[in-house]
Order: C-alpha cells, then sequence, then structure tokens
C-alpha cells in the first residue's frame, strides 16, 4: 500500500480509498491543521491566556466572582476544562463581571460562546462610567451558532471611564446559552505599554501596583504609610512677581524651588496669579513638544523615610476678579520626574478645569493617589503640568494660582535590614531567614518557598494584589489581618521584627532557620542578598512551626531545658 501524508491536512492515500485523519493544531502557521474550522489561537488547542483580568474566567471554580441572573448554572459542556457557565432554556437572564479601567487603557476580551435556540443573545463588553451609565454600546456581539464560536474584541476605554464590564445576556427565546474561557487583558495600558518601571514583572506596572514584591502585603504596609493626606509643599502666588511664597513640610522637605514657566505658554506674574497668553495646543503631546508647561520642584529630607504622593490642589479664581468673569477653561496634565526629566511618569493624564466652576478662589483637587508613587528621600523632584486645549468665554487669556502638593507619610524605614533593597521590593525585610509572606500572616500558597505567591503573576488583576488575599478582586482591602504577634501587639509587623512575638528568642531559632551565630538574622555576619532581598547563604523553606509567632512558647528556654534535663529532651530541636 502506498502511503501519501500531507503536512498540513494529514490526508493518506492508497490505491483503494482517501482516509482525512486531522493532524494536530500547529499554533500560529496559519492553517487550520484539525480541520475544525478554528485556526491558531481560535483554537482551543492553541487558546493560552496570559496576563488575565479575570480570574476564574473559566469558571472551573464554578460561577464565584461572577454576578448572574436568571437560571444561571456551570455545565460540562466545556470547549477547556471541566466547566463553562450556561443561561438555562426559555429564561431571560445574564452573567456579568466588572473590572476597574482608565480612560486611555486599550483592552483585549477573547472567549467562546454559543446558542442551542432562537434567543437574542448578546455578548461582549462594555464601558461604564461612575454613575454606573454605560458609556457605549460599540463592543457587543450576537450570539447565534449552537455550535461554540471564537470571539476576540479589542477596544480603547473612553474619557469619564470607571470600569470595563464582560457580560452575556439572553433575552426571551428557546434554547441556552453557552460561555467559557473568557480572558480580558490590556494592550497598551496606563502605564505605557510596558516601558515603566515593573519590578515583579506581573501586568501591574509598579506605578499602580499595590504590591511590587507579589508577597501579600500592600507597599504602603510595607512602609507602614498613613491614609491621612497631609501637605508637603505649597506656592502661593499672592506675592511680589519673583518672590514666590511658599511653605513645606519641615522634617520631610528640605528645600523648595520656585516655579518655572516655560517659553511656550508666554506667562506672566501680574497681581498675584500667573496668566498664560499662549496656550495654543489641543492635546498633551502638542502641549509637550510646544514647552507649554509650568513646573515647581522641591528636595526630599535626608531621613529614612518615604511618603507616597495623594494629591494636587490649585486654586482656580472666576467672578470679580479686577471687576472682570474671568470664566476660562482649559484641560492639563501633570507629570513628576526624579532625573529632571531625562524620564519622568505621567501622574494625571487628564484633569479639566470647567468653565462653568467659578466662584472665586475654588480649590480643585488633583487626583495622584492611585498612581502609588513613592517620593524617597534625599532626593529632588520636579513636576510638570502641561496645559492644552483652552476653554474661554471672556477672555484671551488663562489664569493659574496657588499650587499645592499632599502627600502620605510612612513611619517605616525605607529599607528595614538596611541590606540595599527596599521594603517594597524585600521578599525577607528583616533578613532573619523567613520570608515576608508566611510572617504576613495570610496563609497563601508558596510551595517553591521564594517569597511569591503562587499565581500571583496572573491572578492579582488590576490592582496588582493577589486576588486570593482580598475580600474581593481588586477591592485592594486584605481578607486577613497583617501578623503582630506580642501578646500586646507593639504595632510593628512580624515581617518587620527579629522576634515577632516578644518572647526574647529570635524568630530564626524558633523557626529553624539556618542561623549559625545566633544573632537573629539568617546565614553568618553581615548577609549577603540578591535582587529580591533574599539571604543567598540559605536555603528558605516553609517554617516547620509557628513557635516564633507564640509569645505563650519560647523554644529558647524549651532547649536549655532540654539540655538540662534529658528526659524532655524531645524539645530539643533538630
Amino acid at each position: 500500500m502506498n502511503t501519501k501524508r500531507e503536512a498540513t491536512s494529514c490526508i493518506a492515500v492508497d490505491s483503494v480509498t482517501v482516509v482525512v485523519t486531522p493532524c494536530a493544531e500547529i499554533c500560529g502557521d496559519g492553517i487550520d491543521n484539525d480541520l475544525d474550522k478554528l485556526i491558531d489561537e481560535a483554537d482551543e488547542d492553541c487558546y493560552v491566556c496570559t496576563g488575565g483580568l479575570l480570574t476564574n474566567g473559566g469558571f472551573e471554580s464554578g460561577l464565584a466572582l461572577w454576578t448572574t441572573a436568571g437560571a444561571v448554572a456551570v455545565d460540562a459542556d466545556a470547549v477547556i476544562g471541566s466547566n463553562a457557565a450556561t443561561i438555562g432554556d426559555v429564561d431571560v437572564g445574564f452573567i456579568k463581571r466588572n473590572v476597574f479601567a482608565t480612560a486611555g487603557e486599550t483592552f483585549n476580551l477573547k472567549f467562546y460562546a454559543k446558542n442551542t435556540g432562537n434567543a437574542n443573545v448578546t455578548t461582549g463588553l462594555r464601558f461604564i462610567d461612575t454613575s454606573n451609565n454605560v458609556i457605549n454600546f460599540d463592543f457587543e456581539r450576537p450570539v447565534e451558532n449552537s455550535s461554540y464560536d471564537f470571539y476576540e474584541i479589542t477596544a480603547t476605554a473612553p474619557a469619564n471611564v470607571s470600569m470595563i464590564q464582560v457580560f452575556v445576556e439572553k433575552g426571551t427565546g428557546t434554547g441556552n446559552v453557552y460561555v467559557d474561557e473568557f480572558c480580558l487583558t490590556m494592550i497598551n495600558d496606563i502605564c505605557g505599554g510596558g516601558g515603566e518601571p515593573n519590578f515583579d514583572n506581573d501586568p501591574i506596572c509598579d506605578r499602580f501596583d499595590l504590591d511590587d514584591d507579589n508577597d501579600g502585603i500592600k507597599d504602603v504596609d510595607e512602609f507602614k504609610c498613613s491614609t491621612e493626606p497631609v501637605l508637603a509643599a505649597e506656592w502661593t502666588h499672592n506675592y511680589t512677581p519673583g518672590d514666590s511664597g511658599v511653605n513645606f513640610l519641615s522634617g520631610r522637605v528640605d528645600s523648595i524651588i520656585d516655579e518655572y514657566i516655560a517659553t511656550g505658554l508666554m506667562g506672566y506674574e501680574i497681581n498675584g496669579y500667573l496668566g498664560f497668553a499662549d496656550l495654543d495646543q489641543d492635546n498633551l503631546t502638542t502641549a509637550m513638544f510646544d514647552n507649554d508647561y509650568l513646573e515647581y520642584g522641591f528636595a526630599t529630607a535626608d531621613t529614612s523615610k518615604a511618603m507616597y504622593l495623594s494629591h494636587f490642589e490649585m486654586t482656580k479664581h472666576g467672578d470679580n476678579i479686577e471687576a472682570k468673569s474671568y470664566n476660562f477653561g482649559y484641560d492639563f496634565s501633570v507629570l513628576i520626574s526624579d532625573d529632571n526629566f531625562t524620564t519622568s511618569t505621567l501622574i494625571e493624564d487628564l484633569f479639566t478645569v470647567d468653565p462653568a466652576i467659578h466662584p472665586d478662589s475654588t480649590l480643585l483637587k488633583i487626583g495622584a493617589d492611585d498612581n502609588q508613587y513613592l517620593l524617597l528621600p534625599s532626593k529632588t523632584y520636579k513636576v510638570r503640568i502641561y496645559f492644552y486645549n483652552k476653554i474661554t468665554t471672556s477672555r484671551v487669556d488663562a489664569w493659574f494660582d496657588d499650587f499645592r502638593i499632599f502627600v502620605k507619610l510612612c513611619n517605616e524605614a525605607v529599607d528595614r535590614d538596611a541590606d540595599g533593597i527596599v521594603n517594597r521590593n524585600d521578599l525577607d525585610s528583616d533578613n532573619d531567614g523567613i520570608l515576608d509572606s508566611y510572617e504576613a500572616g495570610h496563609g497563601a500558597a508558596d510551595a517553591d518557598s521564594d517569597g511569591i505567591i503562587d499565581g500571583a503573576d496572573t491572578g492579582s488583576g488590576r490592582n496588582g494584589l493577589f486576588n486570593g488575599v482580598e475580600t474581593f478582586d481588586q477591592s485592594g482591602i486584605y481578607n486577613f489581618t497583617l501578623s503582630d504577634s506580642e501578646g500586646t501587639p507593639d504595632g510593628i509587623y512580624d515581617f518587620f521584627e527579629l522576634d515577632s512575638d516578644g518572647d526574647t528568642c529570635f524568630d530564626a531559632f524558633e523557626a529553624h532557620a539556618t542561623d549559625p551565630d545566633e544573632d537573629g538574622i539568617a546565614g553568618t555576619g553581615v548577609p549577603v542578598v540578591d535582587t529580591m532581598g533574599r539571604v543567598t547563604t540559605i536555603i528558605y523553606s516553609q517554617p516547620v512551626n509557628n513557635r516564633w509567632q507564640d509569645p505563650a512558647i519560647n523554644e529558647c528556654i524549651l532547649c536549655k531545658t532540654a539540655i538540662i534535663n534529658p528526659q524532655i529532651m524531645f524539645y530539643k530541636r533538630n
């Protein structure tokens, strides 16, 4: 028998019959190798979801984290895995999921769906504003076929967006609807498409990541930062031109740099206000090219503690200034830099000063809090405000007045163990040989004892904090209490202390970490650490007990007793 096989269709031919045997799908070759009418990623054999923002997008954990109505259930008729979601026959219902979004982010949604009857079924994504209204309906798709089809939608979040909603809705009619493997990812995100620092290499850059090292502890807790904003620096413009009226937070800010009006604005100072005669660009890109910015600067103090940006404030004056109505508006963006704008971080991408807001001396709050931008000690920072898209009804020029920077103060040393790795990037913040992920108290799995929660790179959602330690996805609120194990907690978390339970016995000794010189610090002498703060001379492992967090048990005393009294030698550690 003569047999010939074609690589793409696997057709076997002999002198009597032609036998067509589907090949396995070869991913990325643009050919339907297995003859199922699905090519490359549309074929379940090639389907992958990397950096997905939807935990349980494949319904393997049932309907957990999804909002539903009607006869919604899980079913074994799945494309991948064991479960798909279904809306029952002759029943109106929906399945929905919301994820935080920011204007300018580009999302990609892919999934499988089928409709076994004649019901009107719609699926896809929608953008929702802060009032829970749908901004547009451009990214909805009908589901009409009785076998699974592959869907893929790409959309950019518009202005005023708050949430992106993934949904499937079934209207009246017969038949069941099935959906499986929802995967929502960001393509061109607010982090600049991957160009910004991202210490843990998850989908969220550090600026928007609540947990930069994926140990299950929020960065603000690794620096013990206050939730209350305080004024760090201000520039009031009711002064003689060239002599700025300034104020700053002593002890955290050392000095203030007077404002600088870049040449593009044709700015001037008059009667205590800043005026811009040439605010003529219509977007950030052209404003940057035209040098249409106002710059402020400040130097942080030489201290061991940091600050997080909270927000900015400006004053908008309106009616009755010089007996005129200066009812103007414009857009601006705010950037910050610690290297004189060799590099910079976009803090506020678009803030609109509304012409309709014009009572005298209106304070406008400019958000920065979501950025997780850390101000380190002994550095000089400069803030640039780029102006564009002027709207005015009563005068040619635009005004600006009184700029303020608010911060949240951090009360823990930037580098608790002084090993050169700041706390938010340090997986063993006290170098005691016990990983912070074990000392935190959340109990999330870390099977390889590398200090990084298993699955955190793909299971941390939009805010960068592992979903398994939150009350719900994206909440940013712990579902546990950070460990502070003294009988009477001292306010210092266990991952900062060499003796967490205050029983005078080092954690390293009680947890059986490697500490030959018994100084409470892993290894011998001054430890050498890797780029994530782990001591390189020891092998990390999960602690064999929790005595280091139990003030009622002092293993140091038990060991001494065991040596004195051989009858209780079983207390002595190995």
